[in-house]
């Protein structure tokens, strides 16, 4: 999207496609739209989403003015990034539908877009504009680097936040789960009780607003190779957003180093190992110091402490992401809201980046002068007897203000440390109920996949 002529050109060339509107005293008719389209959620009987009609009467004018559209769709969705084809028509359809120009709903849940290539010529006039604003910002010398940039992300992020939302009522139902052993995301609606079929169509927006926030985040987090919405989910719940675990599954040091810690599903490793019910509770493998495995005897294992075996494992979480549409909506919110801030962050110590995860507090990253240099970002070490109270506090009917006092131990707590509340006290529910799945497991409760 770096030449604004190229927009410019594309506008006149849909402007040409469409009709003069009705004149003065003229009155209007169907003829006057032209070229429509109109959207199914389930596809039509050729099974693409869209399905071109036109209201002239000329029908061999018609099919010329559906080709050079499709010429002229597919070549303004190149510019941005596409690869082309018929898929590049669609995914510019997607553009005009999500932004709502000139489109009325049908019947069955169907939309149609009417007069296409007036909403494409608008379309293209704003795409100019993204480019002549995101210049401008790159001349103003006047005005330091990192804050352009941050304006630039936390506008994007907005923009995300805004379509997510727009969405987050219709498809206030839908829910994720997050299945571990397998790497795969179970998406649901509402409560098992209901046993509602998920709207085709809410996939297809879902898909298509992540689609636009994974290109941001391609860089510091790299999609693996699934659909856009799984990736945006794995975005969230890597950084523990929203993300509500339900279920521990323990997994072997063997079963790591054969590709679980590389992203292979537990599954699979557990397929080729032959693994049968139980073994994880017998077959128990260490980490030896020259880094060769060795497995637990049973005269090892006898009389072990639930605490000395859960050493022995790497516990995978399952989990919820109740609300996606709102979830991602709120999670929008944050990145905007922190952009400033942790990109000015990154300009002046190239440490942290804005979408990075959260990170640990196991370990302190040594300076090159030898002294520890603390990362921006990290949270300072909290005791868990006073995060205890905290979350007493809060069910009490306690502000984060009365909790932040608490958990900082000030009496005027920064308002950086007031938003924090809800992620410390999120994190602390979380590892407590990760405790406890590792307990019950070392006193004998199995977990099979």
């Amino acid at each position: 999207m770096a030449d604004p002529k190229f927009w410019r050109r594309a506008a006149a060339k849909f402007r040409r496609l469409q009709p003069r509107p009705p004149q003065r005293g003229e009155v209007h008719h169907a003829s006057h739209n032209r070229l429509c389209a109109w959207w199914m959620p389930d596809g039509w009987s050729d099974g693409k989403l869209y399905h071109f009609f036109n209201d002239g009467d000329d029908s061999e004018a018609n099919k010329n003015v559906q080709r050079l559209f499709m010429i002229a769709a597919e070549s303004a969705e190149v510019e941005l990034g596409h690869e082309g084809g018929d898929a590049a028509v669609f995914a510019w359809l997607d553009r005009l539908r999500l932004d709502g120009l000139y489109t009325a709903p049908a019947a069955n849940g169907s939309l149609i877009i009417h007069r296409v290539c007036d909403a494409s010529a608008e379309h293209c006039l704003k795409c100019e504009t993204d480019v002549k604003t995101g210049a401008r910002g790159l001349k103003q010398d006047a005005k330091p680097r990192h804050q352009s940039s941050a304006r630039k992300i936390e506008t994007f992020w907005n923009a995300r936040q805004a379509e997510f939302e727009k969405y987050a009522d219709r498809y206030g139902k839908l829910s994720a789960r997050w299945r571990a052993p397998f790497r795969r995301w179970v998406p649901s609606w509402g409560s098992r009780s209901e046993g509602r079929t998920i709207p085709q169509e809410c996939i297809e927006v879902l898909n298509a607003i992540a689609r636009k926030a994974l290109t941001e985040l391609a860089e510091s987090h790299p999609a693996r190779e699934a659909e856009p919405w799984e990736s945006w989910l794995d975005f969230m719940r890597e950084r523990g957003w929203s993300f509500r675990v339900t279920g521990n599954t323990a997994c072997t040091e063997k079963e790591w180093g054969a590709g679980v810690k590389d992203g292979k599903p537990l599954a699979d490793v557990r397929r080729e190992q032959k693994y049968t019910l139980g073994d994880e509770g017998i077959k128990v493998y260490r980490r030896t110091e020259d880094g060769n495995l060795r497995r637990l005897s049973a005269r090892e294992l006898h009389g072990q402490s639930s605490e000395n075996l859960s050493k022995y494992y790497h516990w995978l979480e399952d989990g919820v992401i109740d609300r996606v549409f709102y979830s991602s909506a709120t999670l929008c919110q944050d990145l905007a809201a922190r952009a400033t801030e942790l990109i000015a962050q990154q300009a002046r110590n190239g440490i942290q980046a804005l979408t990075s995860p959260v990170p640990s507090t196991s370990s302190a990253a040594e300076s090159p002068a030898g002294k520890t240099a603390k990362k921006l970002g990290r949270p300072q070490t909290i005791p868990d007897q006073r995060k205890a109270r905290a979350q007493t506090i809060k069910n009490s009917g306690g502000t984060n203000k009365d909790v932040a006092i608490e958990l900082y131990q000030t009496k005027y707590p920064s308002s950086q440390q007031v938003k924090n509340v809800g992620a410390i006290l999120r994190h602390y529910n979380k590892s407590k109920q990760s405790s406890t799945a590792k307990r019950r497991f070392a006193r004998g409760a199995k977990s099979p996949v």
